[in-house]
């Protein structure tokens, strides 16, 4: 039924935009908006597990998948909650992004009319959340999506622009240690090494041997919501480390060839000290976090 509804709605639109894609740049670029936006609802919504009756309803509501402000269930510390929140927005800002796309030309919308579109959007999609099964619903992904969405919405037009100036080598030297460093800081914060108390040596052994090394092994205990979600955001944690090496190798014109080796390369060995640390951490390392990890870096 839902996908009868998406085909009605936009299937038309789709199919005369994919047709000639490869003819004419502004229906590249509007093609390329139109899977974004696909592809974004569609992982905000999935499993589509629809509360069908009262009783669900009211179970939902009672749940530590809601909340006015925070979620329990989504924020289970400071760092996670900030995480989460980092990455709706940047993933909001994208979609921002490609929803001015998708016009035949490209608007520089007011503050207002921004703000109108990211937050109605924000709110759309937790009313949503809030109706399915598995769907955590809280207030403060409406004002991180919200604030993505608006942004990206809004400075749309001015993106080649910004593009143009992060790929200036001359100009770029000064912020890609920072941003280097922002990253690193922020990756060991939101997985938990800044605790007091660290494990002992024997405790992270035991953890070890009690680690399953099958891929996708602990997807299989989980609901396809938190599987793909965990995907999700191993993905987004390690895709900056594939985009820092390519601005920091791109000018060397004899190395381009073997720029996504050596971004997987660097992506894999930054996972693969992450989930060491997690011995230490009282945490459970996931060898498939490695692989995630090598493939968001290549593909970034």
């Amino acid at each position: 039924m839902l996908g009868g509804i998406g085909w009605w709605l936009v299937g038309k639109q789709f199919l005369s935009l994919t047709g000639v894609a490869l003819h004419a740049p502004l229906n590249v670029r509007r093609a390329v908006a139109v899977g974004f936006v696909a592809a974004y609802l569609a992982i905000a919504l999935f499993p589509f597990d629809v509360i069908l009756s009262g009783a669900e309803l009211h179970e939902k509501l009672a749940s530590e998948l809601v909340g006015l402000w925070t979620a329990p269930a989504a924020c289970p510390t400071v760092a996670i909650c900030l995480g989460y929140a980092l990455l709706e927005v940047a993933a909001g800002a994208m979609f921002g992004v490609a929803w001015n796309w998708m016009r035949d030309r490209i608007s520089v919308p007011s503050a207002i009319a921004a703000a109108s579109v990211g937050f109605g959007f924000g709110l759309g999609i937790e009313l949503c959340q809030l109706f399915l099964l598995s769907g955590v619903s809280q207030g403060a992904s409406v004002i991180a999506r919200g604030l993505g969405i608006a942004l990206g919405y809004r400075y749309a037009a001015q993106l080649p622009r910004l593009l143009s100036f992060a790929l200036d080598w001359q100009r770029r030297r000064w912020w890609l240690g920072a941003s280097l460093v922002v990253y690193l800081s922020a990756l060991l914060l939101v997985n938990g090494w800044f605790r007091t108390r660290l494990d002992t040596v024997s405790e992270a052994i035991a953890r070890l041997a009690a680690v399953q090394w099958v891929p996708f092994y602990y997807f299989y205990f989980v609901s396809e919501q938190w599987a793909l979600k965990s995907a999700v955001v191993q993905v987004a944690m390690y895709a900056p480390a594939g985009v820092l090496v390519a601005l920091a190798e791109g000018s060397r014109v004899g190395r381009r060839a073997s720029i996504g080796w050596i971004a997987a390369i660097f992506g894999a060995l930054l996972a693969l000290v992450i989930e060491t640390g997690k011995l230490f951490l009282g945490k459970h390392p996931d060898p498939t976090d490695i692989l995630l990890a090598l493939v968001a870096s290549y593909m970034a």
